[in-house]
């Protein structure tokens, strides 16, 4: 079992000490149209409509009694009816033990009133499995599931040694207690797509922290896929108009 608690003590005077603020009141709203829907968001809020319909992405909720929150939400890309969002929230409430936050990813399509799109349907398991068992965040955390005492803070330097092939269930599946997030969330709704080149599609997905005390960390994939069967049109228009996150989704 590693040796965690002095990371831990560490971190919880950090969080502690790190100040909250209440959501700004004034906030810039963006409006981008893409097959028929226009996608309008600011900071707090995020809704897609088209003919008399609507489709809430997100929105900011007032905190409970006691509580102080930041909300800070974004569009990160959007290819025909995929819209893919980030929202990110920290607070702080009366007499809690430590300060609350998240990062979270989120891709839907509107054409299905809002339903979560998983990567893992774009993508069939013998393309995807092969790209993120060569990623080097992702070696590095089969490097450190096979450690006694790895550090949870940060991932163990790739010494290049030869890993043995997983199936994708198997990648989710191995146990990484780390700050920099969990393969068990891999394939989900949490990525967004960064940019084309040539016939590839350049996607991101996020990592949440998969340990309590790094809450606040993120970490993000960076894959090279085949353009999406049946999305490959409208990628490559989202591309030509920046509506991708190498211009969309800069802060």
């Amino acid at each position: 079992m590693r040796t965690i608690s002095r990371l831990a003590t560490s971190l919880m005077v950090t969080l502690i000490s790190l100040p909250v603020l209440a959501a700004p009141s004034h906030q810039h709203v963006r409006s981008v149209a893409s097959d028929g829907w226009m996608i309008t968001w600011s900071g707090h809020r995020a809704s897609a409509s088209k003919g008399g319909r609507t489709v809430a992405l997100y929105a900011f909720a007032k905190p409970e009694r006691g509580c102080t929150e930041e909300f800070s939400g974004r569009v990160l890309s959007i290819v025909g009816t995929l819209v893919s969002t980030e929202v990110v929230v920290s607070g702080d409430c009366k007499g809690a033990a430590h300060p609350y936050g998240s990062t979270a990813w989120r891709t839907v399509d509107l054409a299905r009133g809002g339903t979560e799109v998983r990567l893992d349907e774009l993508y069939p398991a013998a393309t995807l499995t092969p790209v993120l068992l060569n990623d080097s965040v992702i070696r590095r955390m089969r490097i450190l599931s096979t450690m006694e005492d790895g550090p949870a803070d940060e991932l163990p330097r790739d010494d290049g040694r030869t890993l043995p092939p997983l199936s994708l269930d198997e990648l989710r599946a191995l146990e990484v207690v780390t700050c920099k997030g969990s393969p068990a969330e891999l394939g989900n709704s949490a990525f967004a797509f960064l940019g084309v080149r040539g016939d590839k599609a350049l996607v991101r997905v996020g990592l949440p922290s998969s340990w309590g005390f790094c809450r606040y960390e993120f970490t993000q994939l960076g894959l090279e896929l085949p353009l999406p069967a049946g999305w490959e049109t409208a990628l490559r228009s989202a591309g030509k108009e920046g509506r991708l996150m190498d211009r969309l989704g800069r802060k």
